[in-house]
This record gives C-alpha cells, structure tokens and sequence, in this order.
C-alpha cells in the first residue's frame, strides 16, 4: 500500500504521538515515510486534502 501510494507522489507522514506511545523512533521507521508530525501541524498542513489514515 505505501509503495503504491508513493508512485503517485503521495506524503507519508508518521503521527509523534502514537510514535511516543508505541515506542518507536523515527530511525525505525520506513524509508517512505515523508517525516514526522504532530497532530495539529498535520491538521493545518493539510486543511481541504483527501486523507487516508492507516
């Protein structure tokens, strides 16, 4: 699924929160991911977009 969302030049963005809760650090996730972000910054940045949340 991130493969296939990433050959149409889709964002990937990691949730801190649930990082912070699951214990996960940024170096363990997939290279796909675009980056890291908290709720709110995710919230603004992407105002009016079509969203898929796994």
């Amino acid at each position: 699924m991130i493969s296939y969302l990433k050959g149409f030049d889709k964002k990937i963005y990691a949730c801190s929160a649930a990082m912070t809760f699951h214990n996960i650090a940024k170096d363990m996730l997939v290279d796909e991911v675009d980056g890291v972000t908290g709720i709110s910054t995710f919230l603004e940045q992407t105002e009016g977009a079509q969203m898929l949340f796994m």
